[in-house]
Order: structure tokens, then C-alpha cells, then sequence
């Protein structure tokens, strides 16, 4: 009963159904499509391929987490097991006030596990990969844990192969079979650091020694006669739960997903955190933001590989994960995730060096080993080649977060600290190296400077919103002499602009620097992305408050076309129900 409960058949089979997964489930694989298969060999490992073409916007994966933690910021808005968001009348706990549930089912779904963090919640307050570990074996209980390493000692003592990959089906209903396939999990701990190690060691250690103290009070006091039964469980040696423990850091630090939901945000996603002034609430321009709500391990999701170009899309509805395919799949191709780095986000450079530091492997994806892939990535922080007016980068650009900084502060830390080595600039269109010369510094410098001081008085409350537009414009001016047409901090410049110009009421003005804008985001992030769809909110906004002030049938028809265009990117990558994903109503 309690398994049914907490990995219920019928709840799956509800919402594989609900979010139209492809062909029904697998009957191999739990919470993946019919339309996959799961492949091993020796150069990748566990993969996902495609067994027959998908378009975009198929339902692949439907899937419920064995364990998550939910960040202690947000227990008095969020469901501490489900992660949905809570009613005006949540469920309290028995044991403690500080965290709330939707339903008297989540309540007891969660009272096994919630048993060891009860008036204690230091424990997994942090929701980090160690804390997701501790929850993860709280929720297996120890009968189960122990069987699973047992049957793993046996099979290793037998041959080489990896049981959870050939069961009749990988991370099944019950219990037992959830955490077999996540025993089973990669883990490259043995890879990492000495000091890594350590401190994994010594956190295993601790919560080991936390969770046995806990559970010892717990069984004199009788804390819940439900459950008093399985508190009266036996446990293992503290070296036991502890080296259960590490296993599992060093499979989540790999394996991990957050939990996050998407919000607006009055604020362009450019500017500082909670720097709101008085353009925030006069501009009509909402930019949407993520925000991590939990950790969580989802054993069958974990089974696809990485690209930095990927071919699904997550998305979550409480802490049910649904993962569709952003691009066309053909029969026989590999089903890709990202686990973070993503090439229109990051350099070359910068990915292959963050997925060894944490996962391990050197990627071999299409954008980290063709070539024609830089020449776009260097356009995203590029300056204009005083020769041929291409794109021209100093030799450490690629070493840049192209997603914040690229561009500028590269520029300015050499210009300001006089680095002349690092002010060497090389053409990728001409294939000239020289170095800079000192007008381009100069005008470098000048863009950036005006686009502070914009920036500043905007957000001042009481902020000269004519001299920040001025500022802007000829910041734009300055930036537009040096800088490529798609660079990043062009981007920015154009975009704090609209800002300030909707704060003043002038939205067609607005709208047209932001449409100047779109062009950036297509040719960065693609036609059909989910960034140009968030990018296109933004547009339409400023074009109904342009309407509303000077009604027109062209605005109406162009609005309309907009609105079906956001609907269809937002379709294919969240389904029917995106308005609600997103917190996005046109």
C-alpha cells in the first residue's frame, strides 16, 4: 500500500496520458516513451535512441522523482512533498510549523522520511546533493537499501554487468526496483578531486551520524504510533549508512536536477538583482526568470546523455518532470539533455571545461567539434575588425561567459589594466592578428561607461529618465563603431534602452529597438527557441501598450501574429498548458 502510494501506477499512468506521451510508456524502461530505446556500449555508455522519426514537441519522458528537497525559502508556498503550489488552506505537519503540504495524502505520504528532518530541517535545509542523499535512503528505508547492495556484491562477484540496465523493467513501481535503478546510477567519484573526496567523505560521515542520533531519539520518544513500526527498523553500522551515503553524493553530483519554476520578473534580465526603481512599474516590460525550487534525482531521466545542443526540453508541474523534443528526431538518433552548458549560452571553451570539472567526460557534440559553430559563438562577443569590419575577438574571449559578460569586461579589464597581450585581437573573417588600437579601447571604454551611468539614473527612484535615454542612445552610438552587430553587450544597451523608453510612454519607439533586438535572438538562439519565445512576450507587451495609447488595425494584425507564434514555440516545448507553466498571459 505504501508503495503505491508513493509510486503509484495509476499516477503515472494519469499523467503520461495527461501530457500525451508518445506511443504509451515503454514497457522496458518505466516513465520513457515506447518510442525510445535504451542502448549500452563501451564509448557511451547507457544512451537513449530514437526507435522511429519524432517531431517537435513529442512527450518522451513522464516522471516523478524518488526523492527531492524542497529549499526552505519556500515551505510556506510550496507542498513539501509534491512541490505544487499550495491553496489558501494547506495541510500543516503533525510534528513541526514549519512546513505545509497540499493534501492529507502528501502528508502521509511524506511522514516516513519527514520523520528524520522534523523539527530539525538544518539537515536538508541547504538542498544540496549530500542532503538529496540522505533523503533518497530515508525514503528507500534501510531493508531496501540493504538488499539492493547485496544483490549488487553478488553480481559483481559473477560478471561485470550492471543489473538495473537489464531488469524485465528499469525503475519499476515498487520500492525495491525505484532504487535499484538508482543504486545503479553512474558515479564518477573515483575521478574527482582529493579534496572533493574529502569533503564528500566528511559530509557522508556527518549526516550518517546525525540520521542514527535522530533515529535513536526518535525510537524512545514513540514520536508517531503510525509509523512507530517502521522507526523500530533496523539500521546499519554508521560506516554502512555513511558509505551508502558518499556512493550517492557522487551519483547525484552527476545526476542531479533542480526543480525550478519560471516568474516574471519587473526587471530586465541584464540588470542587478532586486534593483527596481522607478521604471519598474511604468515600463509595461516584464522580463521571466527562473527560480530553483528543490533538488531532486530522477532515475530514468538521468539515462540520456549530454549534447551542448540539445534535443529535449525539461519542464516541471509540481515535481513531475516532463521532458519533450525541441527538434526533429530522426529513427535511429540519440535523444540528448543538457546538463547545463549549452552552446548558445557558452564558449566552447567554457563547456568543455565545466563538464570535465563536474561530470567527467570530454564532450563530443556537433558544437564542440565543428568548427562553424565558432564563428557564431564569437559574433556573441565580438568586436568589428578594423580591417574588414568582421568578427574580431582578443585571444582569451573564449574564456568568457558569453551569457553575461562577453565583450566587455574582457575589454575593459585589459584596457584599464594596460595587459597588452591580452589586447590582441584576431579576425576570424580576414584571419588578421594585431593589436588593438587605441581608438577602439577608447570607444570600448566610452560605451560601457554611458551605459552605467543610463543604467544608474534609471533606476533611481527619482531618476532623470530623459538624460538616461540620452545616455543610452549615445551609448548605442558609441557601441555600434566597435562592437558586432550581435554582440551581447550591443544587446544589453539596446535593451535597457527600450526599458527606459517604454518607462517614458514612448512604445513605438520601444518596439522598434526591441524588434532590432529579435533579430539578435533568432540568429543566437534559433527561430523556434524557447529564449526567441520569451523574447517575443516582451515584444508583444510593449505593442499592446502601444495599442492601448494609439489603436491601429496593422498593430492588431501584427499582435495576432505574434501571439500564434509565441503559442507555437511555447506549445512544442511545454504543451497545451504553457500559459500556466510559465505565468505567461498575452
Amino acid at each position: 500500500a505504501k508503495d503505491e502510494l508513493l509510486f503509484g501506477k495509476k499516477d503515472f499512468l494519469k499523467r503520461s496520458t495527461e501530457h500525451n506521451l508518445i506511443d504509451g510508456p515503454n514497457k522496458s524502461i518505466n516513465y520513457m516513451s515506447s518510442a525510445l530505446e535504451l542502448r549500452i556500449n563501451e564509448a557511451e555508455g547507457r544512451h537513449i535512441i530514437s526507435k522511429r522519426c519524432l517531431s517537435r514537441g513529442s512527450t518522451v519522458f513522464v516522471e516523478r522523482p524518488f526523492a527531492s528537497i524542497l529549499l526552505p525559502q519556500y515551505h510556506s508556498a510550496y507542498c513539501y512533498n509534491c512541490i505544487s503550489c499550495l491553496s489558501s488552506s494547506p495541510v500543516p505537519c503533525t510534528g513541526c510549523r514549519v512546513v505545509l503540504f497540499c493534501s492529507e495524502q502528501c502528508r502521509n505520504t511524506s511522514s516516513y522520511w519527514h520523520r528524520l528532518d522534523c523539527c530539525r530541517l538544518t539537515l536538508t535545509a541547504a538542498g544540496g546533493m549530500a542532503q538529496l542523499s540522505l533523503r533518497a535512503v530515508m525514503v528507500a528505508g534501510w531493508s531496501v537499501c540493504s538488499t539492493v547492495m547485496q544483490e549488487s556484491e553478488a553480481s559483481s562477484s559473477k560478471s561485470g554487468s550492471n543489473r538495473s540496465a537489464e531488469d524485465k523493467q528499469y525503475n519499476g513501481f515498487s520500492r525495491l526496483s525505484k532504487y535499484r535503478a538508482l543504486y545503479n546510477l553512474v558515479e564518477h567519484i573515483d575521478q574527482m578531486p582529493v579534496e572533493e573526496q574529502i569533503q564528500y567523505c566528511i559530509a557522508a560521515i556527518i549526516l550518517a551520524t546525525t540520521m542514527q542520533n535522530k533515529l535513536d531519539s526518535l525510537s524512545r520518544r514513540n514520536y508517531d504510533k503510525k509509523s512507530k513500526g517502521q522507526m523500530a527498523e533496523s539500521w546499519g553500522s554508521l560506516q554502512e549508512i555513511a558509505g551508502l551515503l558518499y556512493r550517492h553524493i557522487g551519483q547525484f553530483v552527476c545526476n542531479g536536477y533542480a526543480i525550478y519554476q519560471i516568474v516574471p520578473q519587473r526587471d530586465s534580465h541584464h540588470t542587478s538583482e532586486g534593483s527596481e526603481g522607478a521604471y519598474a512599474s511604468s515600463s509595461g516590460i516584464e522580463s521571466l526568470s527562473q527560480e530553483r525550487l528543490a533538488s531532486a534525482i530522477y532515475a530514468t531521466a538521468s539515462l540520456m546523455n549530454h549534447s551542448c545542443k540539445p534535443s529535449t526540453i525539461n519542464s516541471f508541474v509540481g515535481n513531475l518532470l516532463v521532458i519533450r523534443t525541441i527538434e526533429d528526431v530522426k529513427a535511429g538518433e540519440r535523444v540528448y539533455s543538457c546538463y547545463g552548458p549549452h552552446f548558445c549560452r557558452h564558449h566552447r571553451s567554457e563547456r568543455l571545461s565545466l563538464l570535465q570539472e563536474q561530470y567527467r567526460f570530454t564532450c563530443l557534440c556537433e558544437p564542440c567539434t565543428q568548427d562553424h559553430y565558432l564563428l557564431k559563438e564569437h559574433s556573441w562577443c565580438g568586436l568589428k575588425c578594423e580591417s574588414c569590419g568582421g568578427v574580431a575577438t582578443f585571444d582569451d574571449t573564449e574564456a568568457d561567459d558569453a551569457d553575461n559578460r562577453s565583450g566587455r569586461d574582457n575589454t575593459h579589464t585589459a584596457a584599464s589594466h594596460g595587459d597588452e597581450a591580452s589586447m590582441i585581437l584576431t579576425c576570424h573573417e580576414c584571419g588578421q592578428v594585431k593589436p588593438s588600437s587605441q581608438r577602439l579601447r577608447k570607444l570600448c571604454i566610452k560605451a560601457q561607461e554611458l551605459h552605467k551611468l543610463g543604467e544608474a539614473t534609471m533606476k533611481m527612484e527619482s531618476g532623470n529618465l530623459q538624460q538616461a535615454a540620452q545616455d543610452l542612445e549615445e551609448a548605442i552610438k558609441t557601441g555600434e563603431m566597435v562592437y558586432c552587430y550581435h554582440n551581447q553587450f550591443l544587446s544589453t544597451i539596446h535593451d535597457t534602452y527600450a526599458m527606459v523608453l517604454a518607462a517614458q510612454g514612448f512604445y513605438r519607439e520601444s518596439a522598434r529597438v526591441v524588434n532590432r533586438f529579435l533579430k539578435t535572438a533568432e540568429r543566437r538562439y534559433g527561430y523556434g527557441s524557447v529564449e526567441m519565445g520569451h523574447e517575443l512576450v516582451k515584444y508583444h507587451r510593449i505593442l499592446l501598450e502601444q495599442q492601448r495609447d494609439q489603436a491601429s488595425s496593422k498593430l492588431s494584425l501584427e499582435m495576432k501574429d505574434i501571439e500564434s507564434r509565441i503559442a507555437s514555440i511555447f506549445t512544442t516545448c511545454y504543451g497545451a498548458k504553457w500559459k500556466d507553466i510559465l505565468n505567461v498571459h498575452l
